[in-house]
């Protein structure tokens, strides 16, 4: 391959991973075309993309977009899975698939924020809920505590309101009995 050619295909690597912040490494050697491109389907419909490697370009591009603690894994015949904002989204996706189909896909690592992690990592990832799901137990339990502080103070005011009251009839009544009495 010549100098010139390799820069353009290192330049188009680079350009394509660009702003990620996520994305999964895993080997597809056991894969027929078929089944890549079932693979392809599901991805794209949840706005998924892998793109087949070339292991030395890929490397100077992983470099260029900070993704060069993938270098090491990049034996065989590798992909990375990128493309979405929410990390668990992205595992879950690849995880589900190679549930289904578990001894033709390898998943060897990615990054999630930046960060490198693991296979293990990424499973741990997958099994967490969706972000609209934990953004509703968050909100659930926020809103549980506002309700528990507002019937606290509710509580609070109302025994307060009655102690006024007892106080101002005590007097009221202290009153009528002084001025019943002349």
């Amino acid at each position: 391959m010549s100098k010139e050619l390799r820069n353009k295909l290192v330049a188009e690597t680079t350009k394509r991973f660009t702003g990620q912040q996520h994305a999964i490494l895993v080997n597809y050697a056991g894969l027929s075309a078929g089944q890549m491109a079932a693979l392809r389907d599901i991805l794209r419909k949840e706005k998924i993309r892998l793109t087949v490697l070339k292991n030395s370009t890929a490397a100077l591009a992983f470099k260029s977009v900070g993704f060069e603690a993938l270098n090491e894994k990049l034996s065989g015949q590798n992909a990375l899975v990128y493309g979405v904002e929410d990390p668990s989204q992205l595992a879950r996706s690849v995880f589900a698939w190679k549930d289904k189909n578990p001894k033709l896909l390898e998943i060897k690592g990615g990054m999630v924020e930046g960060r490198p992690a693991t296979a293990k990592d990424l499973k741990a990832i997958a099994d967490l809920p969706t972000r609209p799901v934990l953004l509703a137990m968050l909100l659930g339990a926020l809103n549980g505590s506002a309700r528990g502080l507002a019937v606290s103070l509710n509580g609070v005011a109302a025994k307060f309101a009655r102690a006024l009251k007892a106080v101002a009839d005590q007097k009221s009544a202290a009153a009528g009995a002084a001025g019943g009495g002349a």
